[in-house]
């Protein structure tokens, strides 16, 4: 029985159970937002959220994984130190994210009028810097439940929390519109940090961890030593969405930037299994790096083999029945999006595989290391969309990220087996014969018949080519079975 694979195994099903929960939650919302904020509006939102999403990166500085990581650490080695991880971390959320947010709302005229000549982004980015301060206080304390490998108690706080968020946001969009999603946005925040909060707080009282104003210095160059690669990380990650957004807007409008964010979304969801296992990878990584790393080896081979089987359905469901899904659901005004859904349906496959070893690399503690190979990737996916967007308009970012990221993989495949002497067998079985399978999806006829034989002939080539994965699962499975229960 591996200790490692246990906890890994109980960790990831508590935050698939979660994940399940906030995607349906998360759906609805999406709908909802997008049938009655229209394409353009939807545009403008899409735009909006990309924005926010380069500032909170600032916001954040890199401190909410450097505390996950760096806690773990401590629960082993330096218990008595973890009162002045947990304060320091707190005192530097919120005095980036106070700063940074002020900046954001203090330049709103420039971006709303000079950037994009759209003055009625102004009054929103007011609110929307407000939601960087409390949003930066929320993720902190799933930080926190993280580090402490409560992988349970988040996982039911989440579920709490995106409950609640449903009846918030369908009210608040019917009265107000794309400005009353921006309030919904804070609110739910807001309350999930208020649960959140005051759960840790029962936890640092029985971890005995002392509650009082405090900065170490020290902890503080540590947390911002870790977080800084991170910060930068997420520069040359996030703003990749914003870049596309704006030179879709640029050359096409807003209503397709309204098409590409519902392709965005709905594939994104593809990712709650990889994101739910991001939650224990991290810090169990973190952990085993340190004391055992042969099991850590193990158990980072065995995640990419599980992800490999796991994230290929749904990419393969997605680009078959794209259409099905974008009519039905979101309704004929957003018809046009389906051949973007199936790309990007496509690259999220390849986001999952690079997804698994990414977590690993900055479980590791290799954040530099982390930045320079994201550094590589953003360049590739930001001279790709220029020309492509140029070129092919909307399906452009699509190509875009599939190039892109089937370039990131590779580098991270040689950077794992040359900087790391982690060997990832059976590599090209899951990166040539499921884009093999992906792409032939694009070309099956338009009859349901088709598409539901051909998604049952595809998904059983995949089981059976698997065996790797299969084997890796049973395994993960039976330890899991076998171990006495821990506390989560």
């Amino acid at each position: 029985m591996k200790e490692s694979t246990s906890r890994f195994i109980k960790g990831s099903v508590y935050s698939i159970y979660s994940n399940i929960v906030v995607i349906l939650i998360m759906t609805l919302i999406s709908i909802f937002t997008a049938r009655h904020l229209g394409r353009e509006i939807m545009g403008l939102y899409s735009i909006l959220l990309s924005l926010q999403g380069i500032v909170t990166i600032f916001a954040m500085f890199g401190i909410p994984p450097a505390m996950a990581k760096l806690l773990s650490e401590y629960s082993q080695t330096r218990k008595d130190a973890r009162d002045d991880l947990v304060l320091t971390a707190f005192a530097l959320v919120l005095a980036f994210s106070i700063v940074f947010a002020s900046i954001y709302s203090l330049s709103r005229e420039i971006i709303s009028v000079r950037f994009y000549n759209v003055p009625e982004l102004s009054p929103m980015i007011q609110i929307s810097s407000a939601i960087v301060v409390i949003l930066s206080v929320s993720t902190l304390t799933n930080s926190a439940l993280q580090g402490f490998q409560r992988f349970r108690l988040l996982s039911r706080l989440t579920i709490i929390n995106s409950v609640i968020s449903l009846p918030v946001s369908i009210y608040l969009i019917y009265s107000w519109g794309i400005t009353g999603a921006l309030v919904a946005l804070l609110v739910n925040y807001m309350v999930s940090a208020i649960n959140n909060i005051s759960h840790l707080w029962k936890i640092l009282k029985e971890e005995d961890i002392k509650i009082r104003l405090c900065f170490n210095r020290r902890v503080a160059r540590e947390l911002i030593g870790f977080g800084m690669p991170m910060v930068l990380s997420g520069l040359v990650v996030i703003p990749g969405v914003w870049f596309a957004n704006t030179t879709l807007a640029i050359y096409s409008g807003l209503g397709d930037v309204g098409l590409f964010a519902i392709a965005y979304t709905i594939s994104n969801m593809l990712l709650f299994i990889p994101n739910a296992i991001a939650i224990p990878l991290i810090p169990l990584v973190s952990e085993f790096s340190a004391k055992d790393k042969r099991e850590m080896n193990n158990l980072s081979l065995n995640t990419f083999y599980l992800i490999g089987i796991l994230a290929l359905p749904g990419s393969i469901f997605t680009c078959i029945f794209a259409r099905d899904i974008v009519s039905v659901v979101y309704g004929s005004q957003f018809y046009g999006s389906w051949m973007i859904l199936c790309l990007m349906a496509i690259a999220i496959y390849l986001v999952s595989l690079c997804s698994v070893i990414g977590n690993i690399i900055i479980g590791l503690g290799k954040t530099w290391d982390s930045f320079i190979l994201n550094a590589l990737w953003f360049i590739s996916f930001i001279i790709a969309a220029h020309y492509l967007i140029m070129a092919y308009g909307l399906s452009g970012v699509g190509y875009a990220y599939i190039a892109s990221y089937l370039f990131f993989i590779i580098i991270l495949q040689i950077y794992m087996k040359y900087k790391q002497h982690v060997v990832i067998k059976n590599f090209s079985l899951y990166l040539i014969v499921p884009l093999i399978i992906l792409l032939i999806s694009l070309f099956i006829p338009n009859s349901i018949y088709y598409r539901v034989a051909y998604f049952l002939i595809f998904l059983l080539i995949g089981i059976v080519l698997s065996r790797k994965s299969r084997a890796s699962l049973r395994g993960m499975w039976i330890d899991l079975t076998a171990s006495p229960n821990t506390k989560n």
